[in-house]
């Protein structure tokens, strides 16, 4: 984040980390963003919750929706996950 460059891509950033590194990291996002464009790609929505000013929702390469609330985030996938089956149709297809 410091390399000078004026766009940062981070990508399932949040993976691994335990709750005080994801704070930390959520506070030099905040940060950052100031001055440079931040692209985050997460399935981790309370954290995008902390740090996005807007969403884009994005299933199997189609943008679903654009958003600038979070909430309307989760509530969009909610909607998803129920009218797939929810996680069982996911755990399904993993067999």
């Amino acid at each position: 984040m410091v390399c000078g460059s004026k766009c940062i891509i981070l990508d399932e950033v949040t993976e691994g980390l335990d709750v005080e590194s994801k704070a930390i990291l959520s506070k030099m996002l905040l940060e950052v963003k100031k001055d440079k464009i931040v692209i985050l790609v997460s399935h981790d929505l309370e954290f995008i919750e902390t740090c996005a000013d807007f969403n884009v929702f994005i299933k199997d390469g189609t943008i679903i929706t654009v958003s600038e609330k979070a909430d309307d985030l989760k509530t969009l996938y909610s909607q998803y996950m129920q009218s797939k089956g929810g996680y069982n149709e996911v755990s399904k297809g993993n067999s």
